[in-house]
C-alpha cells in the first residue's frame, strides 16, 4: 500500500465558508467546519485574516453546526460594521440561534437573542441599527411537538412520509420533526410567519420594527435581490454612486422544456437606472455563469465567476464604461466564498486590489487565498488543511471524452503511485461533482485517495445534476431512448460506459474489473446502469433510487410537494400508457432480473422506504444485495461516525469484488461471510444458466 492519506484524514478536512472583507479593506473573515469524528460533530471556529501580510488569528467559536434537512451544513454570511471594528454573525449555542459579534481581539458577545431563534439579519446603511427576524418561540415548537406525538399523526400532505414521521430530519442543531410546507421545510408548530424587528446598537434595545422601518428592511432585502423589473434575478451587483448595476437573470424566465422546468440559461446583463433595454452580455466567458456578481469598489469593473466546458472556472471582470471584458484567474477547480453550499462557486468578495476566495483543486483541499484584480496573481492567507496537502499524491490526469453520440463529459482520474507501465488497474467510478477536492463524489463516500492507496484507478465524473441530458433529448430519442427521466440516465452511463471502453483500449484499465458508485440522482443512474450494461461491483447512497411505480404512490402522498417532485422527476402515473414504458425502461424493481452484479446499498432512515419495491425485488430474486439504513441521518450523511463506517464499507465491499480481498480485522467476519455467501449464490446461479 503506498503512502497517503488515511481516511480519517479525509472525513476530518477542514472546509472554509464565512469569507467576507471588511469596510477598510484590511482583513477577511472565514470561518473553519472541522468534523470530529470523536465528538461526531463538526467544529466551527472564526478567523481573522490580514490582506496585507497573511497573518491569521482565531477570534472566536462559531457556535454548534446548523444543518438543513438534506444533511448539509450551513454557511454563516457574517456583518462587519461599518468601521471595520466588528464581526456580527448567527451562531446556535444550546439549541438557541441568536447573534454574535467579535472584534478583532475576538472579545466575542452575545448581542440578540431571546424565545425565538433569529433566523436572518442585515444592517441598516447607517450602520447603527440591525434589522432582524423571528420565528415563533422554541417553546411552542416543542409544544407542538408533543401535542401530535400523544394525539397521533393525522396524515394530511404535509408529512415527508419517506422518512419516520417524528424526529425525521437534521434541522438546526440536531434531529427534528419537521413538515413540508409550500415555502419549505419547517419544524412542527411552524406556521412560516415571521417578525421583524429592530435592535439599536447604541442602546441594546429591540422593538418590534413600525411600518415604516419594515418597509426600510422589505427594500434592504430586495436590493439584494431584485433589479428593476426582471424576473427571476438571482444576484445584483450597484455601482458605488448606484449609477449602474450588473445583475443575472434567466434570460426567458418564461421558457420551459417537456419537463416542466426552465429550460434558459442564466445570463448577465448590464444596465443603469434608466434603462428599459439592458446590455445583455454575449461573450463566451458569460455562457456558463455560477450564480453572482460584485462591484469592484472605485472602479468602473463588476467581478463574476463562471465555468469553461472543460470543467474549470474563471474570474472575469467587465468594464461598465469601455465594455471590455478580461479575464482576471483561471483554474481547474472551485473558486468561491461559501464552496460546498447550495451555491457551490458563489462569487468572491473584492476590495479595489484583490478578491478573496476559497479556491479547491483535485490535488488541493480547501485554501484561503487573495488574488491580484491587475494581473491575476495568487497569494494564500490561510492553508487550514496543510499537513493533509503534504500527503496527498503529485498528479490527478483531467480528462474530457466524447461518447458514441459524440457528447463530451468530464471528469478527474487517479491512478496508484507507481503504477507500472504495461499494468492494468481495476477502476472505481466516483460521481456527480468532481471539480474540487477529490473527498470521494458528491456526498464523500467513496474516497479515491485511499483506494488508489490500495492499487485502484479512480475516475471521478462530473454529471452536471439531475437535467444532465435534457439539452439532448431529440438525439436520444432517435436512439430509443424515450423522453424523461431514461434521457439523463442514458446520458450518464453513456459517459461511464465511454470513459471505460478509453481507458481499456489505452491499456490503463481491467475492463473486467470496473466498479461503479453514485450518491442520489447518480445513484438511481447506477440502477440504471446495472440493468442496461455489466459492471463488476456497485455501491450507492442518498437514497434508493426514485424510480419505481410504487415511488409514484408514496410521493402522491405528500401534498403540493410530492406533485412538484413527480413533475420535476419526472414520475409518471403507473397506470397510463406513457407511466409503463417509463418504468419498463428505468425501474429497478420492474428490471430486477436482469441485474447480476453485487450492489452494497447505504441510505439513510429519513428516505429508505421510498426504495421498498427495489429492495423486495431484489431479495426475491436472490440477486447480490446488501443494504445498511442508517438512522437519524440524512441526504447528505451529517455524521462524521456514520460517513467513516459508510466509507470503510465501501472500500470493503469494493476490494472484496474487485480484488478478492478479506481484511483481517476479526471484527469484520461477518461481512465477509455473508459476502462470500452472496459470491457462491450468484455464481451458482451463472452455472446452473449456462449448463441450460
Amino acid at each position: 500500500m503506498d503512502v497517503g492519506p488515511s481516511l480519517q484524514a479525509l472525513i476530518e478536512s477542514t472546509d472554509l465558508s464565512g469569507v467576507t472583507i471588511s469596510p477598510d479593506g484590511r482583513y477577511a473573515s472565514v470561518r473553519t467546519e472541522t468534523p470530529s469524528i470523536e465528538a461526531n460533530t463538526v467544529r466551527l471556529k472564526w478567523f481573522f485574516a490580514s490582506l496585507a501580510n497573511g497573518q491569521t488569528t482565531f477570534v472566536g467559536s462559531g457556535g454548534d453546526p446548523e444543518w438543513i434537512p438534506s444533511g448539509v451544513l450551513l454557511p454563516e454570511i457574517p456583518v462587519w460594521s461599518k468601521d471595520s471594528k466588528w464581526l456580527y454573525f448567527k451562531a446556535l449555542n444550546s439549541s438557541e440561534l441568536a447573534v454574535w459579534r467579535t472584534d478583532l481581539d475576538g472579545h466575542a458577545e452575545k448581542l440578540i437573542s431571546g424565545p425565538s431563534d433569529i433566523e436572518d439579519f442585515q444592517m441598516d446603511d447607517s450602520g447603527r441599527q440591525i434589522f432582524y427576524t423571528v420565528g415563533p418561540p422554541r417553546s411552542t415548537l416543542e409544544a407542538a411537538g408533543l401535542q401530535e406525538e400523544m394525539g397521533g399523526v393525522r396524515l394530511d400532505g404535509t408529512q415527508y412520509i419517506g422518512a419516520p414521521l417524528e424526529g425525521n430530519m437534521p434541522y438546526r442543531g440536531g434531529m427534528s420533526t419537521v413538515r413540508l410546507k409550500s415555502y419549505g421545510w419547517l419544524r412542527i408548530g411552524d406556521d412560516g410567519a415571521r417578525s421583524v424587528n429592530v435592535f439599536d446598537l447604541a442602546t441594546g434595545a429591540s422593538h418590534a420594527a413600525n411600518v415604516g422601518e419594515r418597509a426600510t428592511y422589505e427594500d434592504m432585502v430586495r436590493r439584494k435581490s431584485t433589479a428593476l423589473n426582471h424576473e427571476k434575478v438571482s444576484s445584483v451587483a450597484r455601482s458605488g454612486d448606484g449609477a449602474s448595476f450588473a445583475y443575472i437573470s434567466h434570460d426567458d424566465p418564461r421558457a420551459t422544456d417537456e419537463f416542466g422546468q426552465n429550460a434558459s440559461s442564466l445570463a448577465l446583463y448590464l444596465s443603469d437606472m434608466t434603462s428599459t433595454r439592458p446590455r445583455k452580455c454575449r461573450e463566451r466567458a458569460c455562457a456558463l455563469l455560477t450564480g453572482q456578481v460584485v462591484w469592484r469598489p472605485q472602479s468602473h469593473e463588476f467581478v463574476f465567476t463562471s465555468l469553461d466546458a472543460e470543467g474549470g472556472v474563471g474570474m472575469y471582470a467587465w468594464d461598465a464604461v469601455g465594455l471590455g471584458m478580461r479575464r482576471v484567474f483561471f483554474t481547474k477547480g472551485i473558486l468561491a466564498a461559501n464552496p460546498n453550499t447550495e451555491i457551490p462557486s458563489a462569487q468572491c468578495p473584492v476590495t479595489h486590489d484583490f478578491a478573496v476566495c476559497v479556491i479547491e483543486r483535485a490535488l488541493e483541499p480547501p485554501t484561503l487565498v487573495r488574488i491580484d484584480l491587475k494581473d491575476g496573481s495568487l497569494k494564500v492567507l490561510f492553508d487550514p488543511n496543510a499537513s493533509l496537502r503534504m500527503i496527498l499524491p503529485d498528479t490527478v490526469e483531467h480528462l474530457s471524452w466524447p461518447d458514441e453520440r459524440g457528447f463530451s463529459h468530464t471528469g478527474v482520474l487517479l491512478l496508484p503511485e507507481g503504477k507500472r507501465a504495461n499494468s492494468k488497474v481495476p477502476l472505481i467510478i466516483t460521481s456527480y461533482e468532481c471539480t474540487g477536492f477529490l473527498r470521494g463524489g458528491t456526498g464523500a463516500t467513496v474516497p479515491e485517495f485511499v483506494l488508489a492507496q490500495f492499487g485502484f484507478g479512480v475516475l471521478c465524473v462530473n454529471t452536471n445534476g439531475p437535467t444532465t441530458g435534457r439539452e439532448y433529448a431529440p438525439e436520444y430519442r432517435s436512439g430509443k431512448v424515450p423522453a424523461g427521466k431514461a434521457t439523463m440516465l442514458q446520458h450518464v452511463l453513456d459517459g461511464w460506459r465511454s470513459a471505460v471502453d478509453s481507458l481499456a483500449s489505452k491499456g490503463v484499465i481491467d475492463k473486467s474489473r470496473v466498479g461503479v458508485s453514485g450518491l442520489s440522482f447518480t445513484g438511481e443512474a447506477v440502477d440504471y446502469a446495472l440493468t442496461h450494461s455489466r459492471f463488476a461491483a456497485a455501491a450507492t447512497s442518498g437514497h434508493f433510487a426514485i424510480l419505481d411505480p410504487n415511488d409514484y404512490y408514496i410521493t402522491s402522498g405528500m401534498g403540493e410537494t410530492g406533485r412538484a417532485m413527480i413533475r420535476m422527476l419526472p414520475l409518471p402515473d403507473p397506470q397510463t400508457k406513457q407511466g409503463q414504458e417509463h418504468y419498463k425502461l428505468t425501474s429497478p424493481a420492474v428490471n430486477a432480473g436482469r441485474l447480476s452484479c453485487p450492489l452494497l446499498i447505504q441510505t439513510d432512515e429519513s428516505e429508505f422506504v421510498w426504495g421498498l419495491q427495489t429492495y423486495g425485488a431484489l431479495r426475491q430474486t436472490r440477486k447480490p444485495l446488501d443494504v445498511f439504513v442508517f438512522p437519524k441521518e440524512s441526504h447528505i450523511f451529517w455524521q462524521p461516525r456514520h460517513r467513516l463506517v459508510m466509507n470503510q464499507r465501501n472500500i470493503d465491499w469494493f476490494r472484496f469484488w474487485l480484488q478478492n480481498y478479506e481484511d483481517s480485522n476479526v471484527a469484520k467476519r461477518d461481512q465477509y461471510v455473508r459476502w462470500e455467501n452472496l459470491r457462491a449464490e450468484r455464481d451458482a446461479r451463472k452455472n446452473a444458466t449456462s449448463d441450460r
